[in-house]
């Protein structure tokens, strides 16, 4: 491992592991010989993934009660489809 990348990795706080999970003991704060053969394997964080199916469908659950309340406060119908969502929604996540 070359210094510039040792210094690096010390820098974001990954340090060696010859005494201890975050030893800061390395001389210069450069990482020693014992860190390169920890095999230790820096990767970062995966991207942002989808919305859990459940916690979706609950918070469109709320987007179709709070419509339907401000259709009803403005004493206009409720889409038949809004209804028929809201029981199938309902009955899916009480499974």
């Amino acid at each position: 491992m070359s210094k510039d990348k040792s210094k690096e990795l010390f820098d974001k706080g990954i340090t060696c592991r010859g005494k201890g999970f975050n030893c800061f003991d390395c001389k210069d704060k450069q990482i020693c010989v014992e860190y390169e053969n920890t095999n230790i394997d820096v990767k970062k964080k995966p991207p942002l993934g989808l919305m859990p199916n459940d916690i979706w469908k609950l918070k469109r659950l709320q987007e179709i009660k709070s419509a339907m309340g401000r259709y009803t406060g403005e004493d206009m119908e409720i889409p038949k489809e809004w209804i028929d969502e809201y029981i199938y929604l309902s009955r899916d996540l009480v499974k």
